[in-house]
């Protein structure tokens, strides 16, 4: 059987030699950000995501810079990616729900609600934004 981390290694040299050939070539920058956030190398991983994201902007990207961000505790950057993301793909549920994830963890919750809320518009079935709207309101009931 072939180990993940062995697996991620020879990407990880696939990706860093295209690089040397094309070094504005987003997609191997955007998957050298996958595999140094697998490997919780985050300054790696931002670094790739910020060269992917300044050379093709798309929601994937985006998302992915917030969800590393969110790791090292920078979430007001995070929420930007986010929200960025969002514009690019309105209907990925997933970011309005991480984005909503940022701000609860600033204290804002009913901003957190309303995108908790739009989530769960967007994918009534995404398990994590469902959790996550019962949590703030249980929070907001106690601040009342």
């Amino acid at each position: 059987m072939v180990s993940f981390r062995w697996a991620f290694n020879e990407a990880q040299a696939h990706f860093e030699e295209v690089l040397r050939i094309f070094p504005d070539q987003p997609d191997a920058h955007f998957s050298l950000g996958v595999i140094f956030a697998r490997k919780a190398k985050f300054d790696e991983a931002l670094a790739h995501y910020t060269q992917a994201a300044e050379i093709r902007p798309d929601a994937a990207t985006h998302y992915n810079l917030g969800n590393v961000l969110m790791k090292v505790d920078r979430a007001d950057e995070a929420i930007a990616h986010f929200a960025e993301a969002v514009r690019l793909d309105p209907q990925m549920a997933e970011a309005q729900n991480n984005w909503a994830y940022a701000l609860a963890s600033q204290g804002r919750l009913h901003e957190a609600a309303d995108h908790f809320a739009a989530a769960l518009r967007i994918n009534p079935n995404l398990v994590e934004a469902r959790l996550n709207v019962a949590r703030i309101r249980e929070q907001l009931g106690e601040a009342r």
